[in-house]
């Protein structure tokens, strides 16, 4: 994350195409999302946690959920969302400290 709280993203789009992301930590507001059209997110980062809500057009495109363990190490993150075909997407990622 910057300084300024922005946050940005290398990610593949369910296309396979790559996707850079960059967005603010909003704390509850909702806030566009650069790199993917007509999208959104509403963050919330409480201590350890975040939620994010991404929408695109005004829908409900993806529900980020993550937390960092306590030493600071590890993060988890659990994803639900809707590829371009509107099925349902359930992920759970995990990334140790580099």
């Amino acid at each position: 994350m910057a300084v300024d709280g922005t946050r940005r993203l290398d990610l593949t789009g369910a296309d396979g195409q790559a996707l850079e992301v960059s967005l603010l930590c909003s704390d509850g507001r909702e806030v566009r999302m650069e790199g993917v059209e007509n999208a959104s997110d509403v963050s919330k980062v409480h201590r350890r946690t975040f939620h994010d809500t991404w929408k695109q057009n005004g829908k409900v495109i993806g529900d980020l959920r993550g937390v960092v363990s306590e030493d600071g190490r590890i993060l988890k993150i659990a994803v639900a969302a809707t590829d371009q075909q509107n099925r349902p997407i359930h992920n759970n990622v995990t990334f140790p400290k580099q």
